[in-house]
């Protein structure tokens, strides 16, 4: 089981805020939901924070360590401050481990099998270098042609052709383009 602190709202006012034991987030928001009485949390805004038990438990630790020092006369000689941040890092680290693991065997093995790490780049729909993966670029030292750019369509002539046949079909088959697209044209430009 553990501790989680829930805090929900609905239309701006605060309708719960207190501490639930559970297995899990999901069955800490199903118990709020049945202490609020409500079938839906619609409408509800709610945070869920897992409280981690064994940190409190140092921190309380720590403090009646301090009180009983400070009432037998002597004054405090524990860091309260300096412990709780010692525990804190542990529990971040603990939970950093399993993911900095991940990255180091996802390093190894792209390492292994020859790939070459990539700088990252921002993603622009409209730009014609990141619509294309950087593995299909040919690079400087292959012997890769490009590719030959599509023929430029002479649109004074297709609508010459269209004018004489006055049939889209015709036109577009003529000149081995879509009918849509030649349709779009004669609505587009009024032919």
């Amino acid at each position: 089981m553990k501790l989680f602190k829930l805090i929900a709202s609905k239309a701006g006012k605060v309708v719960f805020d207190d501490r639930i034991e559970a297995d899990s987030p999901r069955t800490a928001r199903e118990q709020m939901k049945s202490l609020l009485g409500l079938q839906s949390l619609t409408g509800v805004v709610y945070s869920i924070t897992e409280i981690p038990v064994e940190l409190i438990r140092e921190i309380v630790t720590a403090k009646v360590m301090e009180i009983v020092g400070s009432r037998r006369g002597g004054g405090s000689t524990i860091d309260v401050s300096r412990i709780v941040n010692d525990a804190a890092k542990v529990a971040v680290s603990d939970k950093l481990r399993p993911l900095e693991q991940r990255l180091a065997a996802l390093e190894s093995s792209r390492a292994a099998s020859g790939t070459p790490s990539t700088s990252s780049r921002r993603f622009d729909a409209f730009s014609r270098d990141t619509t294309r993966s950087r593995e299909a670029e040919p690079t400087a030292t292959s012997e890769q042609p490009e590719a030959p750019l599509p023929p430029v369509t002479d649109w004074r002539a297709v609508k010459r052709f269209y004018k004489h046949c006055g049939s889209p079909k015709q036109t577009a088959a003529h000149f081995d383009l879509s009918i849509n697209t030649v349709k779009a044209r004669v609505r587009r430009e009024g032919w």
